[in-house]
């Protein structure tokens, strides 16, 4: 992806609906386990925060669509991607929304009960994976891969004690807000006769 930003608008389709893709890319990063969790927790409470805002305080989607993760293969890089499908006249306040949310987690972490309540939802998952085969597969296939560590595989509760505001803050910083692709969706113009 491009070190700038790209704003482009397309317009395709007849019925009244917009989507609005972001995307925020971070190379030249080494990847490691701990950070790569990091960014799933990142991407846990955007979700949380972007319910909250976007669908009940606005009213303004329905559902929405956010990835946030670390990748080693083909190069190491982080990522953030939002979708926002909406109004078309909404499209911009629900992006300018959704990277205010980004930017105050730059600014000021996450508080203590977005802490207790992301670390139950990863404590339920692990609890939930682990009675999986295909968990211990991903796992063994991340040691090969990744040169994972083999105890955070038997302990993946180790993890949990590095959620911190600090660290989320952190990670949330390894995105430059002002360098970005978005790619937004409207309804085609309908030239009159």
């Amino acid at each position: 992806p491009p070190d700038y930003k790209i704003e482009e608008k397309i317009n395709k389709g007849t019925e009244p609906k917009s989507y609005v893709f972001s995307y925020f890319h971070k190379k030249d990063i080494k990847w490691n386990e701990n950070d790569a969790f990091l960014m799933e927790v990142l991407r846990s409470v955007l979700e949380k925060r972007y319910l909250d805002i976007l669908r009940e305080e606005k009213s303004g989607v329905y559902t929405f669509r956010i990835n946030a993760g670390m990748n080693k293969i083909p190069y190491e890089y982080a990522y953030l991607q939002i979708v926002i499908p909406c109004a078309p006249s909404n499209t911009d306040s629900l992006f300018k929304l959704a990277v205010k949310e980004i930017y105050k987690i730059q600014q000021e972490g996450i508080n203590e009960d977005e802490i207790k309540a992301v670390k139950e939802i990863f404590r339920r998952k692990i609890e939930k994976q682990k009675q999986n085969n295909s968990y211990w597969l991903n796992q063994l296939i991340s040691v090969y891969l990744y040169n994972n560590s083999v105890d955070l595989i038997l302990n993946p509760e180790k993890q949990l004690d590095i959620i911190t505001s600090d660290n989320i803050k952190r990670i949330a910083n390894l995105f430059d807000l002002k360098k970005y692709i978005r790619l937004t969706l409207y309804p085609e113009v309908k030239e009159s006769k």
